[in-house]
């Protein structure tokens, strides 16, 4: 199968948002191709461990570390995925771009870029190293330029690539803009939690450009509740956190005291969480500060705004220009903010946007929630999608086929309902030409299927001499039909493409993968107790009425009468092979079953409704 490979530093949130960025695409774009591509992201951390993640069926994880060669990632790709075959590489800015590009090249496929940084809008002033700057730009702009496919975060890092690829004489053709999905949070629902919390990312040894001493400072000026919590998460790793915390701690109770009387502040500076710890702290808290002197995009504020949460935002960042350039009658949901650098400035100007939202939480949560129903569509569905469509990757080929299986499906499927009804009618029209004696004959039989003792009812049965199924065979009018069991029989492999939100509820010939739906037993006699003992009707299943119409319709083959494997006291085998009249039992059961195929047509009509769908959502599956 062709393979989608992600090249990253690290598996989830950890190192950052473009890790982050990464694992949302490779999760969903694995669960969109899933049936038509294998999705591979090899992690350059030697320490990584995937034996306990749960992934989809068609993602790969590959352990590798960074500096590695491409000729061994390429081999250990073989090695663990088998049959798979790159079709495409996929790296991350200067991350892990030129590897991919590499790796590309050496396989005679395309590489794809992700522009993350712009390294003129804030290296300099982080660094304080021009030079260093100018190196950073211009390994950028050699690796933009190579790549096949430039996907930039967001229209800031849309610009910035494009002047890149325009620095180095090249075409912009292949360069897009590209949106990440909303993350998937549940926002806390009302009441407004009576406790005030505000939240905001980074470590604080890049405070220059994430300005996380400006939230704290702001929000020890704006708490006056002193249960009121910060939520600084970030500061640090979590191998050093331990060490560093009482240090940390102490230093920013130190930094408060200068914007609060307060002898403390609640402030709870925490490591890299998990994004589940992440999203629970974010979905109760009253605002997120995202207050970067310069964001390429904001995955933070997005988040916020996936929450439904108050958000403080740069203005200096590629969301907030997203959110003016799409939705400007709409940044009053927002609480945007001019960082200067100047810290105390900035304080102020932080905790003013705090007391705004603290002093009504009620009225800007509604207001969150108005901008989040604006954006809603922008789902990691959507992304994956854009991706797709943007590099060119063609699924049409696997959709095609899919959707003429299915297609094939439906019309095997109806032409079944079609006989099915078919039967019926002429099952009713013998059964209403019975004469007073067959009726009392099968009204007889029909107490003895009552009695559920298969003993009695073989016994009873042997003394009949007149079958109703027989006088029906008589007529002639049930030929053996021509639809092979295989074509419709087994759904299995419509569940893996199946999606609640896309294709409704499962239906109900799925429900109960146990009773035979999928794998309908081979009928031997140690079987008859259950189906012909049962008062429910449900053992008998429609794949097993379906089974033994199309496999022996009115036949008796000769394996179906030899002796079976007998032991003394197996008393079903003993007792069937000393009833003369075997025949009568098979043609009785068939006619049981037979008469009760019209139960089950309104579920399999359900399913023909089904199978329009799936063919529905393929016609649409490139729609954004």
């Amino acid at each position: 199968m062709k393979q989608l490979v992600f090249i990253s530093t690290g598996w989830g949130s950890k190192h950052g948002g473009i890790n982050s960025f990464n694992y949302d695409l490779c999760l969903h774009t694995a669960k969109l191709l899933e049936g038509y591509f294998e999705i591979v992201c090899v992690v350059q951390d030697p320490e990584f461990d995937s034996s306990s993640i749960s992934l989809p069926e068609n993602l790969f994880l590959i352990k590798s570390y960074e500096g590695e060669e491409s000729e061994r990632i390429i081999r250990n790709i073989k090695s663990e995925t088998r049959f798979g075959e790159p079709f495409i590489w996929i790296g991350h800015d200067v991350k892990t771009g030129q590897i991919a590009i590499e790796c590309a090249n050496k396989t005679g496929k395309e590489g794809v870029v992700f522009h993350h940084m712009n390294y003129s809008a804030y290296s300099t002033y982080q660094s304080g190293d021009a030079r260093r700057t100018q190196k950073k730009i211009e390994l950028q702009k050699s690796i933009l330029t190579n790549a096949d496919y430039i996907l930039a975060i967001g229209p800031s890092l849309h610009r910035s690539a494009k002047f890149l690829l325009q620095k180095a004489k090249k075409p912009l053709t292949n360069c897009f803009e590209i949106i990440p999905g909303l993350s998937t949070i549940d926002p806390i629902e009302p009441p407004i939690p009576e406790f005030l919390q505000a939240v905001a990312y980074g470590r604080l040894d890049d405070d220059i450009i994430k300005q996380g001493m400006v939230a704290i400072g702001a929000f020890a000026q704006s708490a006056k509740d002193s249960s009121a919590a910060f939520y600084m998460i970030g500061v640090t790793d979590k191998d050093t956190y331990d060490k560093k915390y009482k240090e940390i701690y102490e230093d920013l109770q130190k930094f408060c005291s200068n914007y609060s009387d307060k002898t403390s502040i609640n402030i709870q500076p925490l490591p890299y969480l998990e994004r589940t710890e992440v999203f629970e702290e974010l979905r109760v808290s009253s605002a997120s500060m995202m207050l970067s002197l310069h964001e390429g995009f904001g995955l933070a504020g997005w988040e916020a705004i996936s929450a439904e949460v108050p958000l403080i935002l740069s203005t200096n960042t590629g969301l907030y220009e997203l959110l003016k350039r799409d939705y400007s009658h709409l940044l009053t949901c927002v609480h945007p903010v001019n960082i200067t650098g100047n810290q105390e400035t900035d304080v102020n100007n932080v905790s003013a946007k705090l007391d705004i939202i603290f002093s009504d939480i009620e009225s800007n949560k509604k207001l969150s929630r108005t901008l989040k129903e604006a954006v809603r569509h922008y789902t990691w569905e959507r992304t994956c999608k854009s991706f797709l469509v943007a590099c060119n990757i063609n699924c049409s080929e696997p959709i095609t086929a899919e959707k003429n299986k299915l297609i094939k499906l439906k019309t095997d499927l109806s032409n079944f309902i079609d006989e099915v009804k078919e039967i019926t009618n002429e099952i009713n029209r013998i059964s209403a030409s019975l004469s007073p004696e067959q009726m009392n004959q099968w009204k007889e039989r029909e107490q003895s299927w009552q009695k559920a003792k298969i003993g009695e009812f073989i016994e009873e049965d042997s003394k009949m001499n007149i079958s109703e199924l027989t006088i029906i065979r008589r007529q002639h009018f049930l030929k053996k039909r021509d639809i092979n069991i295989g074509k419709v029989r087994n759904f299995d492999w419509l569940l893996k493409n199946h999606n609640n939100e896309v294709h409704g509820a499962i239906p109900k010939l799925f429900k109960n993968k146990s009773d035979k739906l999928f794998a309908p037993p081979f009928l031997t006699f140690d079987k008859l107790e259950q189906i012909l003992g049962s008062k429910n009707p449900e053992v008998i299943s429609p794949w097993l009425v379906y089974y033994i119409l199309y496999l022996n319709l009115f036949e008796f083959p000769e394996e179906l009468l030899t002796e079976p494997t007998i032991t003394e006291d197996d008393f079903f085998s003993k007792t069937f092979l000393e009833n003369e009249s075997k025949n009568k039992i098979y043609e009785w059961l068939k006619f049981k079953l037979l008469s009760s195929l019209p139960t089950y047509i309104p579920v399999y009509e359900e399913m023909s409704n089904y199978l329009d769908t799936r063919i529905e959502s393929l016609d649409t599956f490139f729609n954004i």
